[in-house]
């Protein structure tokens, strides 16, 4: 059978990989299954083991007691890395807000919705927000699989404080999600796909630990376009480790009128 998301986007000959646990549709796995890299469910790690698409995969984990990143480490990274790449490109070429493309824009508010802090906390951090000009830089949309209502950021909301504070929170995830436990330093066999590059940057990060500067380069290296140099913002962002770990907090920081453009450096 066809994988169900695969089918929405007009790729009919991606074989899936089982159906999800949570919604039945039929999902793409991660490599080796889709050797392109480019998949939609990945299996869990907090135990039993499913196969869980990307967008199920943080009500799952959560009903597991834990998180996308701990739970489905292979989804987390490639979220993640793909926040961190968009991001970098974007600020690289000093677009922000109104300037930045549809696909970084579609990029971030997946990481957001479905890898952290989840919809649900979005929503409630939302409508609790002191700004009332929030509200309109948010739509709610469904998707087409399991039909879970999530928040839509504009463009606009994504300022250049609000695209550091969801690129330290994308580093944040990718670290938790290749050292599951504080000094494990053996990832995952199923990561071990990833570009040679990005692996030997984090075989060498610890999880919330202050990030030196050489090792902050060496990780937009491995996921930055070649031609982009980040500004130094995006690199004092990624060394910020004073990140909220409950989902409300998360939530209340990433939407926070009151935090400037400086907020995720403070303290770096």
């Amino acid at each position: 059978m066809a994988c169900f998301y695969c089918h929405l986007q007009g790729l009919n000959q991606i074989p899936d990989n089982g159906a999800c646990a949570e919604c039945g549709k039929a999902s793409c796995a991660a490599p080796p299954v889709r050797k392109d890299k480019v998949f939609h469910a990945s299996a869990c790690h907090c135990g039993c083991g499913a196969l869980v698409c990307r967008y199920d995969a943080f009500r799952h984990a959560h009903s597991e007691g834990g998180s996308v990143a701990r739970c489905f480490p292979t989804t987390a990274i490639a979220a993640s890395a793909a926040v961190i790449s968009s991001i970098s490109a974007e600020l690289g070429e000093g677009r922000t807000a109104g300037r930045l493309s549809s696909e970084a824009v579609e990029t971030m508010n997946e990481f957001l919705n479905f890898v952290t802090p989840g919809h649900d906390a979005l929503l409630i951090a939302i409508e609790r927000a002191r700004d009332p000009g929030l509200r309109e830089l948010t739509s709610r949309k469904t998707t087409a699989g399991p039909e879970l209502v999530w928040i839509a950021f504009d463009a606009e909301f994504f300022v250049e404080g609000a695209l550091d504070r969801v690129a330290a929170l994308a580093a944040d995830a990718m670290r938790t999600a290749w050292n599951p436990v504080p000094g494990l330093r053996r990832p995952h066999p199923e990561l071990m796909w990833y570009d040679r590059r990005l692996r030997r940057v984090l075989d060498v990060l610890g999880v919330r630990q202050p990030l030196a500067t050489s090792s902050i380069e060496s990780l937009l290296q491995a996921l930055a376009p070649r031609s982009v140099v980040p500004p130094p913002s995006l690199i004092r962002a990624l060394a910020y480790t004073e990140i909220p770990t409950e989902a409300s907090a998360i939530a209340d920081w990433v939407v926070s009128a009151t935090v400037s453009s400086a907020a995720p450096m403070a303290n770096a």
